[in-house]
């Protein structure tokens, strides 16, 4: 019987064999439990023709409606899925009268092993029930839905190696653990095992299929996750994605750690890593890559699990050949076990829900650079050095191997130093140490009552880095009275410490500026030097993560202006209405009467606001610092355009200055910038803008050169000025010289402009980015291209010169092919087989292609996951469908191949495409550095050109990187006369 099974649910992983994707969220629980208590011979019947013809399930269906058992329904063709989705639509129906049975004779060995796979497919590999792992997902959707979080607006978000489905339980893990942090941040309690419960139940896990040498028999893969450093293929020590992407969820997982410093030690417990696992007893092992003091703890509700440590192993014995009566067990549901990961230790077989948490350090962990281990150390993560190591060493004896007989100490009745330490903890208080001795026993100490101690804070600011707001140092003197009001104010408990949709920026993006009102409507008080004293010198200041986490959900400018929208758009039409009684009376037109009464509070507000002047705004030394605080960016924006109408050569400057001003004014900069970017750049934006900076837009607009000036602009903004931080407001910065400062400037503008075109124009990454204070280097990484994703595409400079033309390509390898007419494209191919079409950045999939070339085009495509750049001919007489001509190639099976030449990129190019039918590569030839292309030469190849209907031809650089969203002197269209 299906579902009585006691076999353990795997509740909290969702890496089985059946994609959950394909198993819709609308059906119901019953829906599952049902179809879960199937077997073999269950009666059922299916409605006739209830599929219509031409779909996809139409054939299997015809088939498999005839059969009159479940058994039959899989031979037959049945998918589980096909079995659920009929149930759930009254398709099938099970026969209430179960008690006429299938004769024996009928099931034959092929339906029997058919539902056996039916089974797995249910259960997954590992036992995880289809409808439990249904209801966990509903449940992670209902916690993303109750915080106010859109999911599909989270999934471009998502590294390349998550599922939608994956994001969606590991976001919902994040959330609750900014809830967690807040609750125990305003309590001033400790995580708890229950805290760190309530988050492990939402993870989802990937399949793990490289730890090999913890592998049960007859498994391929484990549920296990490595959170924090690692070393990658090639040697470098880099942070993981989840650790860099769910800061709340990594933060409860170390704070459990460091809130439990065990007495013996005089430190809190370094590590740089943790091995999250889940619902699998690791075989007997030996760690590599490990310096060996490791921490350990279980939760869950299970039985067995016992870790077996051989705490003498010297690994001079064979793994097999260690007797059981050496081994130390240790129930680490009881508490933390301090241990060396490079002994032999193994878990024993248990039933229920297990995870288990491993802190331990990885191997030359000084070799990874400073801003890899400050990211580490913002999630709390103790970072070992050689003092904290060697304390933790010291409880840890050498092993002394068991080839030897009973140590002299035992002999002669000297206690000996234990051999492992586990510290074990009631539910109503810390306890004292059990501390395991000798070989194969455990001495039992009773739980005592363990005295407080007074805890060494780990940041100054950690209710800033939760709750948005910034407090004191513990043990600072209030600077004022009203200041000790508010900090008894906020030292109070709070009935309610579930943190307000107010709250979320500064939960999941970092602290309010110094200076910005908190929840209770008081200013935040901003941080004296004595106050700074104050804070303990083993603890600096949290920095701002260069890496930074890329989820700052809640706060995005698309989001915050929905919700402005919405607000205006009710005063819109109540103001509206009024207009037109108005208009009516005064025989005036509705529309002046509406924006008279919509810019009269706005003049009102503006004349209350203190904007930097003209002269100021164009000026080099321009001080943002001095600009009023909270002042609205379309303000700033306006007399900034006013500037750059009135002296052009000034623009950027002044774009620059308005930028910069924004960061030191703004409370909530990224939203600022964001709707300042969409009035400049794109041609209309979604929020009609006010009327002063929609006259100032239009009088700019036809003076522009372009958007290249507005990302010079930015550019020069973020390098010129440091922006906020959790523990400093924004801040100019400071450079050596002269010459570092062009440098810098030249650095991010470039940086900028490449890292705009790789993220498709998209704005909220790019200042995410920028916002986290990434240098240039770091904005290739964090903006870099991804499958699925358009990028701009890369614009020829255009020419009708030969002279000219061969005059800026002296000293370069070429390659010269047709510039054919038609539609430039972009085809994305995911690493699950489906194909998206782009134009531009919109994606045309279904009315651009017919059905006809987008089959030649699956044929054609020979890599797994790709990225290629194409021009569709419509005029083409041999292909009516059209002519798809394949030019570049931009990514390859996960490989982003923009920072190659164009000479790799075509090789790879040959290897991605195999050309058939109406999918083809065009001619082309190549001209080495030694032999140039003449002037006669290309002539006749433009006559060639203009007889095959091109506008000419393209002349592009053998040695030069793809450069998204640019006009780039990479690649020039040399065009006909009259074309």
């Amino acid at each position: 019987h299906f579902g009585s099974s006691s076999t353990c649910f795997q509740y909290g992983h969702l890496a089985c064999d059946l994609s959950i994707r394909a198993m819709p969220a609308s059906y119901n629980e019953a829906v599952y439990r049902m179809v879960s208590k199937w077997t073999e011979t269950t009666r059922i019947s299916f409605v006739k023709d209830a599929k219509r013809p031409g779909t996809k399930s139409y054939e299997r269906y015809q088939s498999y409606s005839q059969a009159r058992y479940v058994g039959e329904a899989l031979r037959l063709g049945a998918k589980p899925e096909d079995l659920v989705h009929d149930y759930a639509k009254k398709y099938c129906k099970m026969h209430k009268d179960q008690r006429v049975k299938v004769p024996e004779g009928i099931m034959g060995e092929e339906e029997k092993a058919i539902f056996r796979k039916f089974l797995k497919h249910m259960r997954g590999p590992s036992g995880c029930n289809m409808r439990k792992v249904q209801a966990k997902k509903l449940k992670a959707l209902e916690k993303l839905k109750k915080l106010g979080i859109d999911f599909k607006d989270m999934r471009g978000e998502k590294n390349g190696q998550e599922t939608n489905d994956l994001q969606a339980l590991r976001l919902a893990a994040d959330c609750a653990a900014g809830e967690l942090l807040a609750e125990a941040e305003t309590a001033g309690r400790k995580i708890s095992e229950k805290d760190v419960m309530r988050v492990l139940e939402l993870w989802a896990f990937r399949k793990n299929e490289s730890r090999l040498n913890v592998l049960p028999k007859g498994k391929q893969w484990v549920n296990s996750d490595t959170l924090g450093l690692i070393r990658d293929r090639t040697g470098k020590f880099i942070v993981t994605a989840p650790t860099r992407d769910y800061p709340n969820f990594m933060t409860v997982l170390t704070r459990y750690l460091t809130d439990r410093r065990p007495a013996e030690l005089e430190c809190d417990f370094p590590f740089t890593t943790i091995s999250l696992n889940y619902g699998y007893a690791a075989k007997r092992h030996r760690d590599s890559g490990n310096l060996g003091p490791s921490m350990i703890k279980a939760f869950g509700k299970f039985k067995g699990g016992q870790l077996n440590y051989w705490p003498d192993d010297d690994k001079n014995t064979s793994l097999e050949n260690l007797r059981d009566e050496d081994k130390v067990s240790m129930d680490l549901s009881q508490g933390l076990a301090l241990f060396d990961g490079n002994r032999a230790h193994e878990v024993d077989p248990f039933t229920g829900e297990r995870f288990s948490l491993v802190y331990f350090s990885i191997d030359k962990y000084w070799k990874a650079t400073t801003e890899v281990l400050d990211s580490l150390r913002e999630r709390n993560y103790s970072i070992p050095t050689e003092e904290t190591m060697a304390l933790a060493r010291t409880l840890l004896p050498a092993p002394r191997g068991y080839a030897s007989g009973q140590s002299l100490t035992s002999m002669f009745g000297v206690n000996e130093k234990p051999k492992v330490y586990q510290w074990i903890e009631s539910q109503e208080s810390d306890a004292a140490p059990t501390v395991p001795i000798g070989r194969g026993q455990v001495r039992t100490v009773q739980t005592v009552q363990k005295p407080q101690q007074k805890e060494v804070p780990k940041s100054a600011d950690l209710k800033a880095l939760f709750m948005g707001v910034c407090t004191p140092a513990r043990g600072a003197e209030p600077s004022s009275p009203a200041e000790a009001a508010a900090g008894a104010a906020e030292d109070s408990p709070k009935p309610d410490a579930t943190p307000k949709c107010a709250d979320l920026k500064a939960m999941f993006s970092g602290a309010a500026p110094a200076g910005q009102k908190n929840a209770e409507g008081a200013r935040t008080p901003l941080r004296s030097d004595a106050q700074e004293e104050a804070q303990p010198s083993s603890t600096p200041p949290r920095k701002e993560s260069l890496l930074g986490g890329k989820r700052s959900m809640l706060t995005s400018g698309k989001k915050a202006k929905k919700a402005k929208t919405a607000e205006q758009g009710t005063k819109a039409s109540k103001a509206k209405g009024a207009a037109k009684e108005v208009a009516e009376a005064s025989k005036e037109p509705a529309g002046t009467a509406m924006e008279e009464e919509e810019e009269a509070p706005r003049a009102e507000e503006l004349a209350k606001e203190t904007l930097p002047t003209a002269e100021e705004l164009a000026s080099s030394k321009f001080c943002p610092a001095e600009a009023q605080k909270g002042v609205r960016w379309s303000s700033l924006l306006a007399r900034a355009l006013q500037v750059a109408v009135t002296s052009p050569e000034a623009s950027i400057v002044s774009l620059s200055n308005t930028f910069r001003a924004l960061l030191h004014a703004s409370e909530d900069p990224l939203n600022d910038l964001c709707q300042a970017l969409e009035s400049l750049m794109l041609p209309a934006a979604d929020r009609l803008p006010p009327k002063a900076l929609r006259e100032a837009l239009a009088q700019w607009g036809t003076a522009k050169a372009g958007n290249a000036e507005v990302l010079r602009a930015l550019a020069q903004a973020f390098a010129l000025t440091r922006p906020a931080r959790a523990s400093a407001p924004a801040e100019p910065r400071t450079f050596a010289s002269e010459e570092g400062r062009r440098a810098m400037l030249a650095a991010m503008e470039r940086a900028l402009a490449r890292a705009h075109g790789e993220s498709g124009g998209r704005f909220e990454p790019l200042l995410r980015a920028l916002l986290a204070d990434c240098r240039p280097a770091e904005l290739y990484c964090r903006c870099g291209p991804r499958c699925g994703a358009a990028l701009l595409p890369m614009a020829a400079q255009e020419t009708r010169d030969l002279e000219v033309l061969l005059s800026e390509l002296a000293g370069s390898a070429v390659l010269v092919e047709q510039c054919y007419p038609g539609q430039r494209l972009q085809v994305h191919k995911s690493a699950a087989g489906s194909l998206a079409i782009f134009s531009g950045v919109r994606e045309v999939a279904g009315t651009v292609l017919e059905e006809a070339l987008m089959s030649a085009l699956r044929e054609s495509i020979q890599a797994r996951e790709c990225i290629v750049e194409a021009v569709l001919q419509r005029d083409a007489q041999e292909a009516p469908e059209g002519v798809l001509q394949v030019f570049d190639c931009l990514w390859q099976d996960g490989r982003p191949l923009v920072r190659r030449s164009l000479r790799q990129r075509r090789a790879a190019l040959e290897q991605v495409l195999r050309p058939c039918g109406s999918v083809r590569i065009p001619p082309s030839e190549e001209f080495a550095l030694e032999d140039p292309p003449t002037a006669e030469v290309l002539g006749s190849l433009l006559e060639e050109a203009g007889a095959c209907n091109c506008r000419g031809v393209m002349v592009k650089r053998l040695e030069r990187e793809y450069e998204a969203g640019c006009t780039s002197s990479a690649c020039y269209a040399l065009l006909r006369p009259g074309a």
